[in-house]
């Protein structure tokens, strides 16, 4: 038995018009931000309008000139699934294409000025409609999951399923009318299970898309939650629960760890001198620095104010001390620029190494404060290990 096509297409239609509607009304907000996201979310916007317009045309305007009822038409349907490639390479990172994919819209639009007023031929025009259109709709699939990233991997999948369905719908469309040419519509099963799935498309794909932007929106909260804002190193609740993942490991394998508390020294004269906005930029040319001297595997977090603190996994305290060593001179042996401003700046390190008793990280920390300030009461600008006769009162 075979579907009301047009109850079905009147569906497609109130379903995609009030996607569009909808959808415009609450995400136009999200969607003016000039990051990829909001550009993305914009494109995909403009993609399920077009696409809306596609199926009142179909529906609706069977009655108007041929230049719009088959022309127009067929290459807004082609235009939507451009648009839907757009957006997600957009969201993704990588280029839109515009160019390419506005090419095989123009194409489509010109095979069916031919196909179509010149030449007549329907089976050509579902030709030059359906293949454009499961070509476009894999690009995007493939797209979606050439793409890695933390957290998007439901979402994503669902968007690529989506896709795929509607790509494997078209060329269904397009084999029934190679094995059943000038067949209509109506009278087709395959033609209707094709339309059907089609139609839904935009529907579900937007939802799907909808959660990646969700996705991507709730890892970048929870990263701000662990990331000092100024450096963008980790906070002291970032550092903690990465040192915490380190000395559980190093308690299974005995290998050992060490942390440097680094201080810069008389930091308040920079701001005093110089101004809050050069400490600014004092203190994260630091952690630059800092971090390009460090191994890919340890450690680094701004505890606050000019304090950070690195962790190093498979390092004893000789080891540690040298790396500590090598920080110090760097730092004090190089000058940082700013514009006209020159700042020269060294820091006191104090070196702890983890015991098998320290459950958790805070003793560790505890002791290389320690450390810390006793180099500074000796004098600042040197490294002391956290060893009981080194340990003095705060300076």
């Amino acid at each position: 038995m075979l579907f009301d096509i047009n109850t079905l297409l009147a569906f497609a239609v109130t379903l995609s018009l009030l996607l569009a509607v909808g959808l415009s009304y609450a995400l136009w907000p999200a969607s003016r931000g000039q990051d990829r996201d909001g550009r993305s979310l914009r494109i995909w916007l403009w993609a399920i309008t077009v696409q809306a317009a596609f199926w009142l045309l179909f529906v609706f305007g069977r009655g108007l000139p041929a230049v719009i009822s088959l022309v127009v038409l067929n290459t807004l349907s082609v235009w939507a699934m451009a648009e839907y490639v757009r957006a997600i390479r957009q969201f993704i990172g990588l280029s839109p294409r515009g160019p390419v994919l506005y090419s095989v819209v123009a194409g489509v639009a010109l095979a069916n000025v031919w196909f179509g007023l010149i030449a007549p031929d329907y089976d050509a025009r579902v030709m030059w409609v359906s293949l454009p259109g499961a070509t476009l709709m894999l690009w995007v699939a493939f797209s979606i999951r050439s793409h890695v990233e933390p957290g998007l991997d439901r979402a994503s999948r669902i968007v690529a399923l989506v896709f795929l369905a509607g790509a494997a719908a078209l060329l269904l469309r397009v084999a029934d009318t190679l094995l059943h040419p000038d067949l209509p519509v109506t009278q087709s099963l395959f033609q209707q299970l094709a339309l059907m799935v089609y139609a839904n498309v935009p529907i579900f794909a937007s939802l799907g898309f909808l959660l990646m932007q969700a996705s991507r929106a709730n890892a970048r909260l929870a990263q701000r939650a662990i990331t000092d804002p100024l450096t963008g190193a980790l906070n002291r609740r970032g550092f903690e629960s990465a040192a915490q993942r380190v000395l559980a490991s190093s308690k299974r394998t005995g290998r050992k760890v060490s942390l440097l508390l680094i201080d810069a020294d008389e930091f308040k004269r920079v701001n005093d001198v110089h101004g809050h906005a050069v400490g600014d930029a004092v203190l994260t040319t630091l952690y630059a620095r800092l971090l390009d001297s460090l191994r890919e595997e340890d450690i680094l977090a701004r505890l606050g104010g000019e304090e950070f603190v690195a962790l190093l996994p498979g390092a004893g305290m000789d080891e540690a001390c040298a790396v500590a060593e090598r920080l110090r001179a760097g730092i004090a042996s190089s000058q940082i620029l700013f514009g006209d401003k020159s700042v020269t700046l060294t820091v006191s390190i104090g070196v702890a190494e983890w015991s098998a008793r320290d459950v958790q990280i805070d003793p560790l920390l505890r002791r290389a404060d320690l450390a810390m300030y006793a180099a500074k009461h000796d004098g600042r600008n040197r490294v002391m290990r956290a060893e009981p006769e080194n340990v003095a009162g705060r300076a």
